[in-house]
């Protein structure tokens, strides 16, 4: 009852202030929640926003800003209600068709997401962050030329956006580009210090060249600053444990491995890459019941991840359980 006293109350103060009042409040909270979604503090921002549409019901830029707070805290149901709000006071608005296009991504709805991105484009063709969304729904549709021309976009409109050089980055990587993947991470690196994602990346290519020592002190790098949940498949912390884990692996390091993956596992408890990694560990060091476990629990996550399969099709084998192994590779 506390709870809805105080609310009644607050609606009522704000219901009689002056004009220039509300105006002076209007302005600060807009400060604030632009100040909050900026430094990520989402749950700020979403308290904010909703203050502001109870002042204004009519800003649609209030509207999708809530919408982006509340996509940023996986509220993707919830997030959509809003943006649909937005649209209703102004279906021009580019943000918006971006903020639903982000929650459709993230619902694995790739081809309406790529429409929206498009939409919001047509309405503004510098709208940066657009370009580089859509790069990312091509580039899960495998459409690498097509995704690298988004990211070279965004870049062209604005040379110090780090999302695009992190994400062309990817592309030229997975076109086995690795210097020139290289260069796309060091220089979202130069832009954003702290950007952790790039960080993970660059430490793939340096791996991939056999650079062990510079890659393992990307990883390092990338687990000393704060997590970002923001990407795909997973965290960055998530991605930077399993690489390392990974490095350490092909250096016979196989305890300080098995305990990276357990560390991504225990970030992300859906990550099949890691619980296959670990049974790989596990299988190593002989420890044939524990593997089964992890290969089981990969596939639970992931029925179609053939390497899990495979895995537990050689502890199978290897406890002479040749019918359960021979129905494993045949999965695989």
């Amino acid at each position: 009852m506390k709870v809805v006293r105080l609310a009644w109350v607050l609606t009522l103060a704000l219901m009689i202030m002056p004009p220039t009042t509300v105006a002076q409040t209007l302005e600060q909270l807009w400060q604030q929640g632009e100040t909050a979604q900026a430094q990520k503090k989402y749950p700020e921002a979403e308290r904010i926003w909703r203050q502001i549409i109870q002042l204004d019901p009519n800003s649609a830029v209030a509207f999708s800003n809530l919408c982006a707070a509340l996509f940023r805290q996986n509220k993707l149901d919830e997030a959509l209600i809003f943006c649909q709000k937005s649209l209703a006071l102004d279906p021009k608005l580019p943000q918006t068709y971006k903020n639903i296009g982000n929650v459709l991504y993230f619902q694995k709805k790739l081809t309406e997401a790529e429409e929206m991105f498009r939409r919001a484009i047509a309405l503004d063709d510098q709208y940066v962050p657009a370009y580089n969304n859509l790069g990312n729904v091509l580039y899960d549709q495998k459409k690498l030329t097509e995704a690298e021309e988004m990211y070279r976009k965004a870049i062209a409109i604005d040379s110090n956006y780090v999302y695009a050089y992190n994400n062309l980055g990817n592309v030229l990587y997975d076109q086995n580009k690795l210097t020139e993947a290289e260069e796309m991470y060091r220089r979202a690196i130069a832009i954003d210090s702290n950007y952790v994602y790039a960080y993970n990346n660059l430490g793939n290519v340096l791996y991939d060249q056999n650079k062990l020592t510079e890659a393992a002190e990307m990883y390092r790098k990338a687990l000393s600053l704060p997590d970002d949940p923001s990407g795909t498949p997973t965290t960055a912390h998530t991605l930077a444990h399993n690489n390392l884990g990974l490095l350490l692996q092909k250096q016979g390091k196989l305890e300080e491995a098995a305990e990276m993956y357990r560390k991504a596992i225990a970030i992300d408890s859906n990550y099949v890459y890691a619980y296959n990694n670990l049974g790989n560990v596990l299988y190593d060091q002989n420890k044939l019941t524990e593997a089964a476990e992890m290969y089981r629990k990969a596939i639970a996550i992931d029925s179609n991840y053939v390497y899990a399969y495979y895995g537990l099709g050689l502890v199978l084998k290897d406890q002479n359980k040749l019918t359960e192994a021979e129905e494993m590779y045949r999965k695989a």
